[in-house]
């Protein structure tokens, strides 16, 4: 069992006299209080009428009677579920003020089958007026404002990023776009490419006119428009075979090229982790902490996590001071500063 305050823990429940002991949990080397935190499920309206829900976490003290800075990440694609789970990633967020939720938007699978064919092929739309539902109803209800509410997704969850941002580009102050696939129209006429023609039923095939006129209103490079556009941080990986670098750089260049603000609009790439060629077998423990800092995939994990931290708390004006008296992860210093 886990949830978005409870550590990954091992639950033996005895039916006959109904005690429930936790003989193993997640261990937390910084050390971990779940009572300071607090999680709950808020539901939105879509334009529809249908109800959609988020999950929320925030730390219990932290928690304001007015808006405050609002970390909001959704995938909405290929039935997938987005899991309520423990991640110590966010703790210093958390501990800083932030609230963290997941929009549970139509296109995943978190309520069967039907919540995903609400959500795909000609009725693809429907995912991203959810979650502008979705930050819309927590501006509404003041656990945020749009200068304070920054938005992430990753893969087809960067798609959601760049179509988002270009329907509403006024309601976020920030949007992270990991791998994103943003050039859809190009990438699905072009059938040479790995992954193009098994992805014809979850997009549609752009071939056939109909369903061109699905895609096209949405493919986030095909929209860019002259207008103000929140910060943008886009992070791709050179080697990554199913969402090519190039396409999260020509975004990037055609929003530089377009926008009317001041805003940043930045492109991270990401050096992919290789094994020197002496090394063709897994590495043991000892051999890995001896290769250089570049090279070791878990640090790699966390140089990336710490950029994409730093860029949320710079966009949200969030210093490092004010987790003064909290628990921070060893990867977030206290003494960090940003402004």
């Amino acid at each position: 069992y886990q949830s978005l305050v409870t550590p990954r823990s091992v639950v033996s429940y005895d039916l006959a006299t109904k005690a429930r002991t936790v003989p193993k949990q997640q261990e937390i080397p910084s050390g971990y209080d779940a009572s300071l935190y607090a999680s709950e499920r808020i539901w939105a309206t879509a334009s529809d009428g249908t109800k959609v829900p988020m999950s929320a976490v925030y730390r219990k003290d932290l928690r304001r009677t007015g808006p405050q800075p609002l970390y909001l990440y959704a995938y909405g694609s290929y039935g997938i579920s987005m899991p309520v789970s423990f991640n110590t990633s966010r703790l210093s967020l958390l501990d800083r003020g932030v609230v963290f939720a997941i929009a549970h938007i139509r296109g995943g699978g978190e309520f069967g089958e039907p919540w995903r064919e609400a959500g795909r092929m000609a009725k693809k739309m429907t995912t991203f007026t959810d979650f502008i539902a979705c930050a819309e109803h927590l501006v509404a209800q003041k656990y945020t404002t749009s200068a304070q509410l920054v938005i992430n997704g990753g893969s087809a969850g960067g798609l959601l990023m760049g179509a988002v941002v270009n329907l509403r580009p006024d309601l976020f102050h920030a949007a992270i776009y990991d791998v994103p696939f943003v050039d859809v129209l190009n990438t699905m006429l072009d059938a040479s490419l790995p992954l193009t023609t098994s992805e014809y039923i979850e997009w549609g095939n752009p071939t056939v006119a109909a369903e061109y006129a699905w895609i096209r209103p949405y493919s986030p490079y095909d929209n860019v428009k002259a207008v103000a556009h929140p910060n943008i941080l886009v992070n791709v990986s050179l080697n990554d075979s199913q969402v090519p670098y190039w396409e999260g750089a020509k975004l990037v260049a055609k929003i530089r090229a377009m926008k009317t603000d001041n805003k940043n609009a930045l492109l991270l790439t990401h050096e992919p982790y290789r094994r020197p060629r002496r090394c063709q077998r897994p590495l043991r423990r000892a051999a890995r902490n001896r290769l250089p800092f570049r090279l070791r995939p878990r640090d790699a994990r966390l140089e990336r996590h710490a950029a994409q931290v730093g860029a949320i708390l710079f966009a949200t004006r969030v210093h490092a001071h004010r987790a003064a008296n909290a628990r921070c992860t060893s990867n977030t210093p206290r003494n960090a500063t940003l402004s």
